[in-house]
């Protein structure tokens, strides 16, 4: 399998969460711990109240060869209200973190063909402060403030916190 080619401002992304988000959030020995962390989040009220028509999250294992994480979302198409009704989030061995778990999401609540840029930053940003908590927010803000590659895309004030 040839090596995955990331854009700049997917690795400056990549690079911010390696140096500000690891060690901080949960990691999970089973499927089943990131399910049943997953089925919490989409029930809690800030979540509810900020995706009121996301429903589920169905999170499963990518496959033993694969390298990299991926989410895509369920139910857009046949709805009249706008956004998915919910996201498949696909695991790649090893990625059984919260951090990533997050990530992915981000990128189905951000909606299609938002790529890296400044509405998932936001939405990554809110899921990150509201469950990783303030302090790992704040590292992962100014990580991503350091990378000239992201400059103009990174939120320039805090998204409302439930803690």
């Amino acid at each position: 399998m040839a090596p995955r080619q990331l854009g700049v401002v997917q690795a400056a992304v990549y690079a911010a969460e390696a140096e500000a988000l690891e060690g901080w959030g949960q990691r999970w020995a089973r499927l089943a711990q990131a399910q049943a962390y997953a089925e919490a989040l989409v029930g809690r009220e800030w979540f509810a109240a900020r995706w009121p028509l996301f429903g589920r999250v169905q999170v499963e294992r990518r496959g033993s060869g694969a390298r990299y994480s991926t989410a895509a979302a369920l139910g857009e198409d046949n709805r009249q209200a706008p956004g998915p009704a919910g996201a498949v989030v696909l695991l790649a061995p090893g990625h059984l973190t919260q951090a990533v778990l997050l990530h992915e999401l981000a990128h189905v609540l951000a909606g299609p063909g938002e790529g890296h840029g400044a509405g998932f930053l936001a939405v990554q940003l809110e899921l990150v402060r509201n469950e990783m908590g303030v302090e790992a927010w704040v590292d992962y803000r100014a990580a991503l403030s350091r990378r000239a590659e992201l400059a103009g895309l990174v939120p320039s004030t805090a998204p409302p916190c439930s803690l």
